[in-house]
């Protein structure tokens, strides 16, 4: 009889706090008690793959992950809301209807996926590291945030870290939102500025090949 397919594990790392149980992911770190970000470094290292997962967010959530220079307004992120497919977004101003989609053309994310799991909503894309005309992910900082229904405030749930991708090297750092007269609906990482940031290796990870 053929010997049976052997079953893929997942890839362990000496950083417990980076350890994944999700198959087809090298990395992972919790975002806050029910949110969990999934990545691995592919295409030899030019392009992220990320899966966001939501405990208990079921078909009700919305979350998103997004780089930028700090500020709420240039911010560029890929947001899935309800179980849509992830695509991405820019952020304009702090009104909703700053929440611009980017044009087709520049739809670029590849293996885009929203699900349910085990009650948990999950959303899974690959976006290239760096592509003409937007920020390189990771250059700078991480932004991220959920809520629940439509897009609309994310109250303190909403955080920014550093990361080097290629190594899980993972740096928390302080939030300061705006004052709650300007925090109008306006759908994902309404930040005005973050604090305390060292910039990190993302890009120089993408030039890295992962064994």
């Amino acid at each position: 009889a053929p010997e049976p397919t052997p079953r893929p594990t997942p890839k362990t790392t000496e950083n417990e706090d980076c350890a994944t149980d999700r198959l087809g992911y090298d990395f992972a770190v919790a975002l806050d008690g029910a949110t969990t970000l999934h990545w691995s470094l592919v295409e030899n290292g030019a392009a992220l793959k990320a899966a966001l997962v939501v405990a208990g967010g079921g078909d009700d959530a919305w979350m998103s992950l997004g780089w930028g220079d700090g500020l709420m307004v240039g911010t560029e992120c890929v947001i899935s809301e309800r179980l849509d497919l992830p695509r991405k977004y820019e952020l304009t101003s702090y009104e909703r209807s700053g929440v611009d989609a980017m044009p087709e053309r520049r739809q670029t994310l590849t293996g885009t996926a929203a699900y349910e799991e085990d009650g948990a909503a999950v959303a899974e894309f690959t976006k290239l590291i760096s592509e003409p005309g937007e920020k390189v992910v990771g250059a700078n900082k991480i932004v991220w945030a959920r809520g629940r229904g439509r897009i609309a405030n994310h109250g303190p749930r909403v955080g920014v870290l550093s990361v080097d991708f290629a190594t899980c090297d993972t740096k928390r750092l302080r939030v300061k939102t705006v004052s709650s007269k300007k925090i109008r609906a306006h759908g994902g990482l309404m930040l005005a500025a973050f604090a305390g940031c060292l910039p990190f290796a993302a890009a120089a990870a993408a030039a890295r090949r992962l064994p």
